[in-house]
């Protein structure tokens, strides 16, 4: 995807907006996504009301990382080991 991207274009390429919006350290605010391989991503509005990345404009970018990813640990949900036939731990 072409950033920077309307809020249409975003949904259309299956991005979800969560409905939250946040303001960083850096003093802008940002909009949390969920992007099509489930993982969560802050957005900014950019000129004309179009959205970049976060970190793209971010002058804290390194706490800001540092941050979200305590967020994201407790957000997603840690997923189950699949089990084998009998219940036993499947190996990779």
């Amino acid at each position: 995807m072409k950033f920077p991207a309307t809020l249409e274009e975003l949904q259309a390429a299956k991005y979800f907006y969560t409905g939250t919006a946040k303001l960083c350290s850096c003093g802008k605010q940002f909009l949390w996504f969920i992007t099509p391989a489930g993982k969560w991503m802050p957005f900014t509005a950019h000129e004309d009301s179009r959205l970049v990345p976060h970190h793209t404009v971010c002058e804290n970018v390194k706490q800001f990382r540092d941050a979200n990813r305590t967020h994201a640990d407790r957000v997603e949900p840690k997923r189950a080991k699949q089990l084998g036939l009998f219940g036993e731990a499947k190996s990779k």
